[in-house]
């Protein structure tokens, strides 16, 4: 049942979840709570397909990917950072931008409703590789730059952070603008890498999944990296599950399809209340 196929499946069903959640991890290390992600991957897998499509050139896509979604970051740092909004509200706020935007933006852009034509696309090993090493890369980051450890600091206490001198909103800022930039890459994957054209339901909830992720993961780019891969995992086993006949009768494809969903909450009820987030997380 498992093989190089099921392998293969594994890693592109947690590429975006590697990306959204490595984006969610650097924000929320910071004290920013970022509950954006599923619309900063949704804006990313649309702005890729705008880009590949308009231009003909799907590394364009990407790069259309990236600003789209370090611009609709912007607006994340602007109602936490200088409007000092509670930073669920701004996120509920970034998702109904980039769901009620896209599905606008699809027609007046392409003249149909709820997807675009094919776009150039790319192989999906275009992206695997960068998932695979990004929780390593950003794990040696936070823990041996400067630059890491005044993202923990703050997330840890801003106060503290500026009487010695640091500037928690400009710290802050970077990190909010990078998890935008971690999600243009796994939204350009869905769109570029995976299913080759936009769709409104292309994510399929796993901006919200990340965070699952990055709270299983306790925060730790490595923790949220395995609980990335273990939605992978049964991601591709509930799609070599189809068809199959348990005492008699076979499942509904629905049925199996929700499981990666339903184990990720049940995981969530019995490991999440043990993760500890940093310190000031969620603080105005």
């Amino acid at each position: 049942m498992f093989d190089t196929g099921a392998v293969e499946a594994s890693l592109r069903g947690a590429t975006p979840l590697i990306f959204a959640a490595m984006g969610g991890l650097v924000c929320e290390r910071s004290g920013v709570i970022n509950i954006g992600l599923e619309g900063l991957l949704l804006w990313g897998a649309f702005f890729s397909a705008v880009g590949s499509y308009f231009t003909g050139n799907p590394y364009l896509g990407i790069a259309t990917a990236a600003v789209a979604t370090i611009l609709l970051s912007g607006l994340h740092v602007l109602i936490t950072q200088r409007l000092k909004v509670d930073h669920v509200v701004s996120g509920v706020a970034v998702n109904a931008i980039a769901f009620g935007g896209t599905a606008f933006l699809v027609v007046r852009l392409f003249g149909q409703h709820g997807s675009t034509p094919e776009v150039p696309s790319l192989s999906q090993w275009t992206f695997i590789p960068v998932a695979l090493a990004l929780p390593v890369l950003i794990s040696l980051w936070l823990r041996h730059t400067r630059s890491g450890l005044h993202v923990q600091a703050v997330g840890n206490d801003p106060e503290k952070s500026a009487a010695m001198g640091l500037n928690p909103i400009r710290i802050r800022t970077f990190a909010i603008l990078a998890s935008g930039l971690f999600c243009g890459l796994g939204g350009a994957f869905l769109t570029l890498g995976d299913v080759r054209q936009f769709s409104e339901a292309v994510t399929s909830g796993r901006g919200f999944i990340a965070l699952a992720a990055l709270v299983l993961g306790r925060w730790n780019p490595i923790g949220a990296f395995a609980a990335a891969l273990g939605f992978g995992l049964f991601d591709a086993l509930q799609i070599r599950l189809q068809g199959i006949n348990i005492l008699g009768t076979m499942p509904p494809s629905e049925f199996w399809a929700s499981l990666p969903y339903v184990l990720t909450i049940v995981a969530l009820i019995t490991l999440g209340k043990r993760a500890k987030p940093p310190a000031a997380l969620g603080k105005v």
